[in-house]
């Protein structure tokens, strides 16, 4: 104690807090501290060759009544010395200070030790590893599970994975790309130029030249209108129009050149969620081109019937034809002299007298002819008198 109170008492001097520790680990110890005090309490002198141990005398009163506030300035007696409160205070806002570092550093401690160190850990490694839990997993080893996600997690943020996946997606975007404008071209022909900024129905694409069977398929696709809009257009489209979109029930062809149209980035896209969708949409192309390759892909997914007889002499659009410019171009179907007639219909019935008021008269039951006995049943009882009421 007498060494613990020597290093202590080497400390600067005003050092609040080493004498409030002093005064604790010394108190009732047999030591050379002077004595502060009388029998009542009363403080008593220092002598000059004891002021230099930065003894901190207190009275009991004090430390009763002192107020613990942990932001309190420090209170200074007359000779300059600091209360007894404002160093406990101090005192209590470290301990608790540092216990909530204690806290998140055995919280820290816990996360890593569910992560595994990617520097220290090579790709391959942990291909294998996931590979090995996912087989005990499959098998029922329960434990497994938390063990696949771990890896999982750590394979995905994994630099070399990332690289990987980025050259693969490089790589497979220019394969691709020569087959997707291929596509984006054929599908344009079967589609107007007009219809994604003036929409249509089916007797209007019919009227303009495309079989009934691809016009009722063109009108219900509305993801491939996405090849005749505007790319600004599809740029600034809302994530739920955007989901609205089957892109499941398209054919490769379809589906590359609805690909083909669809920018590389969209706007107000802060949560990366329309990239999230372009991204679905480029492993739906993917995994059918990849059925593709091999010779695996359905009737309906390589093209769908309905294009065998159009596809035969091709459509009857210009691919070429820009979807700003046809919006002022003269139509070529018949859908303003459609909306003419209505519009005059309409003025007419607004403008015919009203009815009279006359009963339509019914028609005569066939049943009920002359040779039927019931015609004459039915005019007996019509024409006889109704009985009295009764007063």
């Amino acid at each position: 104690m007498a060494e613990l109170s020597e290093s202590i008492t080497q400390l600067p001097a005003g050092d609040d807090l080493a004498a409030l520790l002093l005064k604790r680990w010394t108190s009732g110890a047999a030591d050379d501290a002077p004595e502060n005090t009388s029998d009542d309490g009363s403080w008593v002198d220092v002598t000059a060759a004891d002021e230099n141990n930065d003894w901190c005398y207190l009275r009991a009163d004090e430390i009763d009544g002192a107020s613990d506030a942990d932001d309190a300035s420090p209170q200074c007696r007359s000779d300059g010395r600091v209360d007894a409160a404002t160093l406990e205070a101090k005192l209590a806002a470290a301990t608790a200070q540092i216990q909530a570092l204690e806290t998140q550093n055995a919280q820290l401690r816990r996360s890593a030790s569910d992560k595994v160190d990617r520097d220290e850990v090579s790709l391959e490694d942990l291909e294998r590893d996931l590979r090995a839990a996912a087989a005990r997993c499959l098998n029922g080893d329960a434990a497994a599970e938390k063990e696949c996600e771990h890896l999982s997690r750590a394979l995905d943020a994994h630099p070399e994975k990332i690289k990987r996946d980025a050259d693969q997606r490089a790589a497979w975007e220019r394969e691709e790309r020569p087959r997707c404008a291929s596509a984006l071209r054929r599908m344009r022909r079967v589609l107007p130029p007009w219809l994604a900024t003036r929409g249509a129905s089916v007797d209007t694409l019919e009227q303009a030249g495309l079989p009934r069977a691809v016009a009722r398929r063109v009108f219900r696709e509305r993801a491939l209108w996405l090849t005749r809009m505007p790319a600004s257009r599809i740029r600034k489209m809302a994530l739920a129009d955007l989901r609205r979109l089957d892109l499941g029930r398209l054919d490769v062809v379809e589906l590359r050149a609805v690909y083909a149209a669809l920018p590389s980035e969209f706007d107000a896209d802060g949560d990366g969620a329309k990239a999230m969708w372009r991204e679905d949409a480029r492993r739906r192309l993917s995994a059918l081109a990849l059925r593709e390759a091999e010779d695996k892909l359905l009737r309906r997914e390589v093209r769908h019937p309905v294009y065998d007889a159009l596809d035969a002499v091709g459509g009857p659009f210009d691919p070429d034809s820009e979807a700003l410019a046809a919006v002022a171009a003269p139509s070529t179907t018949n859908l303003e002299a459609e909306l003419a007639a209505v519009r005059q219909a309409r003025q007419r019935i607004d403008a015919a007298p009203p009815a009279p008021g006359v009963a339509p008269r019914r028609p005569r039951p066939s049943r009920l002819d002359a040779d039927d006995p019931r015609s004459r049943m039915v005019g007996a009882a019509l024409s006889r008198a109704p009985p009295p009421r009764p007063r």
